[in-house]
């Protein structure tokens, strides 16, 4: 059976930066304003990636285990997972792929259903330490999403990047699928669901994603300093971090597909540039302020007008490179006093300063 099934890997999570340049990028592409989007955060668990999948086929009762890297056989599950979650509770896992399979209406075998999770608990993970709390709990299934995937239409590029149409439940549907099964099986294998325990909410404001790092490191610290999960099942011990995903979004017809994002504290910093660090507010305030005073309405329609009056253009958006550089050209000439004395750097203010003319400019012409 297994060399009939296809691994298809649960994607990385990337840090704030990382997400921050993905999003402009779809703004660029797409000729839209940056947005603001809403995040969920859920704590993140020092534990190993697995999923149980199934086919979308309607009786197809095979299930399979799938580590990061691999398709999970007994020979392979070092941790021995398919004894503990997997092999005693088959109708329980059976029940929920038939659940899932009804609720979004798929039925073919090329369909693939992937229940993603952390495998977290005592001897996953070897801490010194021994203060995070989840490794003081026996070891359970941490479901973190929900994924549908048609095999047929993964892509496989030249240099062998598979690009993977994923489908995710929403975190009600995924709430939906436990509370169905809380009230339909007997069975209790070890396994729960993430957005059964605490969440948190941000926005972010992808003109200047920065006002939001604060919020983040606060929230990162908090849930470092007493992990919710582990207190949760009544045991106290440091977490690990956050991770942070909105849902699909579109604009102009074209859909940026689910983006997370992780932010970890120090104590699970793998890196400097991994853990996320604050900023200075109210410098950044002070930048907002004097861009706010450099780029009025006035200033904008009349780079607006020099486009037509003076270079006989068309005002599309073909014509925003024009835009954007008569803009920062005019601030420059008139404002750079300005921006010296007050203590800023030249190219990063003009870099703002050309984002958010090219915001002003994409709604003045769609």
């Amino acid at each position: 059976m297994i060399e009939e099934l296809k691994h298809i890997k649960f994607p990385s999570i990337g840090q704030f930066r990382n997400v921050v340049t993905e999003v402009r990028e779809w703004a660029e592409k797409t000729k839209s304003p940056n947005p603001t989007l809403k995040f969920t955060g859920t704590v993140k668990l020092h534990g190993t990636n697995i999923s149980v999948c199934s086919t979308g086929e309607v009786g197809d009762d095979r299930l399979w285990l799938q580590s990061r890297e691999k398709i999970l056989s007994v020979d392979l599950d070092s941790l021995e997972i398919n004894a503990s979650l997997l092999e005693p509770y088959v109708s329980y896992w059976n029940e929920m792929m038939a659940i899932i399979r009804t609720m979004v209406g798929i039925s073919t075998k090329e369909d693939t259903i992937l229940i993603f999770g952390e495998w977290a608990g005592r001897g996953v993970h070897k801490n010194k330490k021994n203060a995070v709390g989840i490794l003081k709990l026996d070891p359970a299934l941490y479901v973190v999403g929900i994924a549908l995937v048609n095999r047929n239409d993964i892509q496989v590029m030249k240099s062998g990047q598979e690009i993977i149409p994923w489908r995710w439940l929403t975190q009600h549907q995924v709430e939906t699928v436990f509370e169905l099964m809380r009230k339909t099986s007997l069975a209790k294998p070890p396994i729960h669901n993430i957005y059964d325990f605490k969440t948190y909410e941000i926005e972010i404001d992808f003109t200047n994603p920065e006002l939001a790092q604060n919020r983040l490191v606060e929230l990162t610290n908090e849930v470092e300093t007493e992990c919710p999960v582990s207190k949760a099942l009544g045991i106290t011990g440091i977490g690990e971090g956050i991770v942070w995903s909105t849902p699909n979004f579109t604009a102009r017809g074209r859909t940026m597909h689910e983006i997370r994002f992780k932010v970890k504290g120090d104590e699970h910093a793998v890196s400097r540039v991994t853990k996320l660090a604050s900023v200075d507010v109210e410098k950044l305030e002070s930048l907002t302020a004097l861009i706010d005073s450099c780029l009025t309405e006035n200033r904008l329609m009349q780079g607006f007008d020099y486009l037509k009056n003076e270079l006989g253009l068309k005002r599309t958006l073909d014509a925003e490179p024009q835009f954007k550089k008569w803009v920062i050209k005019d601030i420059l000439k008139e404002e750079k006093d300005t921006i010296e004395k007050n203590g800023f750097d030249k190219t990063e203010v003009m870099q703002i300063v050309a984002r958010r003319a090219s915001q002003w400019y994409r709604v003045m012409v769609t």
